[in-house]
């Protein structure tokens, strides 16, 4: 009985992991832990094949990672490696050239619920945005949807003196509004070179997918955060 559990694709997500190219899917739980810490647990798809090369079921595992997954660098971590290594390889730069380290902090610092759940393209997008972070002074969004349409992930980048309790209480209500959002986590990490980095993860309703690009959600949040100084500064540059 508990085999057929985790074999027969019953639920909605197990027909999406049937469908889906890869052998293993990484995700998000839908329950939070019982024990030891309680936080929503991650579940890990590995797909069974018959002889005739057709899914025929899906093995599920559900828990927490260890620590070393959390704090270990990528290279050390199978199923991150070849993610990381893709997204040096296409980026093109020597890995022990300064640019090449700085892609490696950049791939290491990033919160690994994203390395897990990101696609390789997406993972490409998101570092090759943050390595160009250092020639702005606003707010920047890099959003990713679940693939089973069950929450949005956010992460939110600001010079870190305009962060402020205010501006993270501001940007969390945005993001609920925008996405219909259920619940919102999230999580401050202040990094090298000045910046605060907020991490939203914003539950919706199955299935949920906003009709606004990250752009437009990143210009939006721009309005929200916007200071009487900033007001006060546009004004006078229009005299």
């Amino acid at each position: 009985a508990d085999v057929e559990k985790f074999l027969a694709p019953q639920d909605e997500l197990n027909r999406h992991i049937q469908h889906s190219g890869r052998l293993i899917v990484v995700t998000k739980a839908n329950t939070r832990s019982p024990i030891h810490h309680p936080q929503v647990m991650d579940s890990i798809s590995v797909k069974q094949f018959a002889a005739d090369g057709t899914v025929q079921g899906t093995h599920r595992f559900v828990g927490l990672f260890s620590t070393e997954a959390y704090y270990s660098r990528p290279r050390y971590i199978p199923l991150i490696r070849r993610k990381a290594a893709y997204v040096m390889q296409r980026a093109g730069v020597p890995e022990d050239s300064h640019s090449g380290k700085h892609l490696r902090d950049i791939l290491h610092q990033l919160p690994r619920d994203e390395l897990l759940q990101s696609s390789e393209d997406e993972l490409f997008d998101i570092c090759m945005g943050i390595r160009a972070l250092h020639d702005r002074l606003q707010l920047k969004l890099f959003m990713r949807r679940d693939r089973y349409g069950r929450f949005y992930s956010c992460l939110v980048y600001l010079p870190r003196d305009r962060y402020s309790r205010e501006i993270r209480e501001r940007i969390g209500t945005e993001l609920m509004e925008i996405c219909n959002g259920l619940s919102l986590e999230r999580n401050v990490d202040f990094m090298r070179g000045g910046l605060a980095r907020i991490h939203y993860t914003v539950h919706t309703p199955p299935g949920t997918r906003i009709p606004l690009s990250a752009e437009d959600v990143q210009t939006r949040l721009l309005k929200a955060t916007r200071s009487w100084r900033d007001e006060l500064r546009d004004v006078l540059m229009r005299v």
